[in-house]
């Protein structure tokens, strides 16, 4: 069995939807598909959660774990097995973590245009 380790960026809506998904499903994608996801980061408003081991998506907000830069936890779940950056969020500036985790080697998937629209001169 294959592992995936997800950092979900943003859990207002459509984050916890996602969430939701992922702990109901999680069992029938493993055995369909042949790959375990991790949740192992969780960035919001109010801050990230991460255990390399793996969040549990329906107690994440007993607390902050560790007070910790976004950025830093792209870091560590680049060193996880196949990382996995997914933002729901609607945040603006979240195409600098977008570089941070190419740069580090994550897939990177999104909701969110807002950052591709506005960085695009930037980056081209």
């Amino acid at each position: 069995m294959s592992r995936a380790s997800l950092h979900l960026f943003g859990c207002g809506n459509v984050g916890g939807h996602l969430l939701s998904i992922l702990c109901r499903q999680r069992d029938a994608i493993a055995a369909r598909h042949g790959i375990d996801i991790d949740v192992v980061a969780i960035t919001n408003r109010n801050g990230t959660w991460f255990d390399a081991d793996g969040l549990d998506p329906t107690q994440f907000t007993a607390g902050v774990q560790e007070r910790i830069d976004p950025a830093l936890v792209i870091d560590r779940v680049a060193r996880l097995p196949y990382p996995i950056f997914v933002d729901v969020s609607a945040f603006d500036g979240a195409s600098n973590h977008y570089l941070r985790a190419f740069r580090r080697g994550l897939a990177v998937v999104t909701a969110n245009k807002i950052p591709l629209v506005a960085a695009s001169d930037r980056h081209r």
